[in-house]
């Protein structure tokens, strides 16, 4: 009976790799549609903050940790119209560097710094447990019936 459970659950989570990487596909292609002009952007402003977190000890203690983070103010030029965005992402690069921003032709304020990649390995750890689970099933019941 137990090999039903675990085949099972392995059908179960073959669907879901299947339902996420379809899911990871389709945003992949809408971004790539959307985000198909570039732009050098200049690093006008850099925020900085600092992060605190909680870091357990080897002697069960914890201890307190603090993390400096740098996120910049970006300013780039579309057709002639100057824009801002700040950003999320933590930098190491000074004031006054310059990187490649992508952004949708058709709203220039929507911006990023990252070209638009592919999700190579979007769904494959539940595709490679749902096959786990579906070998331990099938062995389990191929085992109970031979």
């Amino acid at each position: 009976m137990d090999g039903f459970l675990f085949f099972g659950v392995g059908l179960l989570l073959v669907a879901v790799g299947v339902f996420h990487r379809r899911s990871l596909f389709r945003a992949y292609a809408s971004d790539r549609k959307q985000y198909t002009g570039t732009t050098p952007m200049k690093i006008i402003h850099i925020e900085e903050s600092t992060m605190t977190t909680w870091e357990e000890q080897e002697d069960g203690t914890r201890r307190e940790c603090y993390s400096t983070v740098h996120t910049p103010t970006y300013e780039y030029t579309v057709d002639g119209q100057t824009y801002q965005y700040v950003s999320r992402q933590d930098t190491c690069r000074p004031v006054g560097a310059c990187v490649t921003g992508y952004y949708d032709p058709n709203d220039p304020k929507r911006i990023r710094e990252d070209p638009v990649r592919p999700p190579y390995f979007g769904g494959i750890l539940f595709f490679l447990l749902g096959a786990a689970f579906l070998y331990a099933g099938g062995y389990t019941i191929l085992y109970d019936f031979f």
